[in-house]
C-alpha cells in the first residue's frame, strides 16, 4: 500500500538504505503519514518477587572470586536509586538475538542496536529489597512473549551484572539464562516467581 513518496513499506526501506536502521525509518515515516505502524505493539507485565542475587562467595565471568555479604546486598540496594536498571537476555549469539526480534516482530538491528553491539532491554529491574540473604526485585515492562518464556522455564535463571565504584557494588543490569548456568547457584526458578 502507497505511504508519502513509497509505493510501499519495502519501497521505502529499498530508497533510505542509508539510514542507519531503514525499517524504524520507514516505520516512523509510516506511523506519521498513515498513523499505524509497521512495528506491532507489544503488551507487557510483571514479573514479581524474582531472587536475583545472593550473600555467598561467587565466582564472576572474568574468574574473580568475591565474597558478597548482607551488607554488599544492601549497598546495591542503595546505589540503584538512580538510573533505570535494564532486564536483558544474557550472553546470546546472533542467531538467538535474530529469532528473539522475530517473535516480538522487530527488525534485528532495532533490538541489538549498531551492527548487533547492542543489547535489547526486556524490562526494568524495580523495587529492590533483601529478604535475609537473598537480593529480590520485581521485573516490569516484561513483553508478553518473554513473560511466556519465565512462567514456561525456558527462562529458568538470572545472571546480575555489578560493576564496582569506591569497592561498593552497583547492579548495572540483570540478565535472564535459560541453557546457561548462573553464578549464583542458590536461587529458586524464575517460573516460581509471582
Amino acid at each position: 500500500m502507497p505511504f508519502g513518496d513509497y509505493d510501499d513499506f519495502a519501497d521505502c526501506v529499498r530508497k533510505n538504505q542509508d539510514k542507519s536502521d531503514p525499517e524504524a525509518y520507514c516505520a516512523v515515516i509510516k506511523r506519521n503519514v498513515e498513523g499505524s505502524s509497521h512495528m506491532k505493539m507489544l503488551t507487557t507485565r510483571s514479573v514479581g518477587d524474582v531472587e536475583i542475587f545472593s550473600v555467598g562467595t561467587w565466582t564472576d565471568s572474568a574468574g574473580q572470586v568475591r565474597e558478597f555479604t548482607a551488607a554488599d546486598l544492601d549497598a546495591i540496594i542503595a546505589a540503584s536509586s538512580g538510573d533505570p536498571i535494564p532486564l536483558k537476555v544474557g550472553h546470546t549469539s546472533v542467531a538467538f538475538n535474530t529469532r528473539v526480534a522475530d517473535a516480538l516482530g522487530l527488525p534485528v538491528d532495532l533490538l541489538t542496536g549498531d551492527k548487533g553491539e547492542g543489547a535489547p532491554r526486556l524490562g526494568l529491574v524495580a523495587q529492590l529489597r533483601r529478604k535475609d540473604e537473598k537480593l529480590l526485585a520485581d521485573f516490569t515492562g516484561v513483553p508478553d512473549p518473554i513473560a511466556d518464556l519465565i512462567e514456561g522455564g525456558q527462562f529458568d535463571a538470572v545472571s546480575v551484572e555489578l560493576v564496582f565504584k569506591d569497592g561498593k557494588p552497583h547492579l548495572s543490569a540483570t540478565a535472564l539464562l535459560g541453557a546457561e548456568h548462573p553464578a549464583v547457584s542458590n536461587l529458586k526458578p524464575l517460573n516460581l516467581a509471582k
